[in-house]
């Protein structure tokens, strides 16, 4: 079997199976895995383990591991992804043990999700199940809010802050599970109501900036029409200056970046997200200066950002370290890791998948699906967790199946 992202297009396996027998609780299960990663998590030789994602997917690839269906791109990128690597540890000199802790489960996830949607073969299903789980997250996240709001009592959170973290540590960690289903309920307001209502609360109610900005961003694809453009842009513009930076926590980030920008050493910052994305984007620059083409290696960007500020004397700042072993965001850790070559193949995936010429489901689904990654973007730079290989598996056969209507 071909990539999906190679050309000509590929044949499709997947399409001509038989549709599996797999009962609704099994499709809810594997749904659940994208929102497992705190509820159901586990600390184990130091180790973060989902027990529910993890042995979910343990026990389904060795189950089926026989008949696993399997995609030879997906399979070639695996393998040279481990080649890159190797390569790249040796001539960084860097450790070996934390490339195969990263390796190993990133490959079983990913090729546990390419399986299931391929023996699935119906992807509204999947979908559909997405977003009741979504829905039900949201009503658990307005209850939060409410319980905290009129009672004091902190449900399913540490945080006494009024905002929404559902079944996530953090705001911006429910944001990156639960923004794919708030653009899809936005683009589908006037079809389901009550239940895009509560999504877009529980969205909103997180009252972090990821989503604020993600939202924004979605709009432009969403209302790409150039007629649209002329009422989003300035809205877009009048959000972002006298709404957003009215709220202290959106505008200290702001204030600390243009610090930063305007010459404040990287010790003098006390915001902790600006200090987060600062800290590991140098360390990133400073890895693509010495590999620029495969960059550090899978789980090579800590080490490197330890090697990078060994003698800075940010050293001793109190937020030394700072998301180090995740690089704050996805995008900074693919540069770092991954190297320029593989960040141009990243967003040659997302460009290859996104579907805007057409106006029905496949178009919603996928640019609901690029909001997850755009939240990456930002924030977050786990390779397999809050949804990751679930979204990316989506977003490539939701891009087939759109394909394969078009030729019928």
């Amino acid at each position: 079997m071909q990539s999906a992202v190679s050309i000509p297009l590929p044949n499709i396996r997947f399409l001509q199976i038989e549709q599996s027998k797999f009962p609704n609780w099994l499709i809810y299960l594997f749904v659940a895995t994208v929102f497992s990663k705190e509820i159901g998590s586990l600390t184990i030789a130091g180790i973060d383990y989902d027990m529910i994602g993890y042995s979910f997917c343990i026990i389904y690839f060795l189950r089926y591991l026989r008949g696993l269906y399997l995609n030879s791109s997906l399979n070639y990128f695996l393998f040279f992804l481990l080649c890159s690597s190797l390569i790249a540890k040796a001539y960084l000199n860097l450790s070996l043990s934390p490339l195969f802790k990263q390796w190993i489960p990133f490959a079983l996830i990913f090729l546990v999700n390419y399986d299931f949607f391929a023996r699935t073969a119906n992807l509204k299903r999947i979908f559909k199940a997405y977003i009741t789980v979504s829905y039900y997250t949201a009503i658990i996240g307005i209850l939060q809010l409410g319980l905290k709001f009129f009672f004091g009592i902190k449900f399913l959170t540490g945080y006494a802050t009024f905002f929404i973290d559902s079944v996530a540590l953090e705001p911006s960690h429910y944001a990156a599970l639960v923004l794919p289903a708030c653009v899809y309920s936005f683009m589908r307001f006037k079809y389901d109501k009550w239940r895009s209502i509560i999504i877009l609360l529980a969205a909103f109610g997180t009252f972090s900036s990821t989503t604020y900005v993600v939202m924004m961003l979605s709009l432009v694809f969403i209302y790409l029409n150039p007629l649209y453009l002329i009422f989003i842009l300035p809205l877009l513009y009048y959000l972002y200056n006298f709404v957003f930076l009215d709220f202290e926590k959106f505008s200290v980030r702001v204030d600390a970046m243009s610090a930063y920008f305007e010459g404040t050493s990287m010790d003098k910052i006390t915001n902790a997200t600006s200090i987060s994305f600062i800290s590991n984007l140098e360390a990133a620059q400073y890895t693509v200066k010495n590999s620029p083409l495969i960059g550090s290696g899978l789980g090579g960007h800590e080490e490197m950002y330890q090697r990078y500020l060994q003698f800075s004397p940010f050293r001793y700042h109190y937020l030394y370290g700072i998301n180090a072993p995740s690089a704050h965001s996805q995008l900074i850790r693919i540069l770092s890791e991954w190297g320029i070559a593989g960040t141009a193949f990243y967003f040659f995936f997302l460009v290859k998948m996104l579907i805007l010429k057409s106006d029905g489901y496949y178009r919603m689904v996928s640019i609901a699906c690029l909001s997850h990654f755009m939240c990456k973007f930002l924030k977050l730079g786990g390779y397999f967790d809050y949804g990751t290989p679930f979204f990316a598996m989506l977003f490539f056969f939701n891009y087939m199946n759109y394909k394969k209507s078009n030729r019928k």
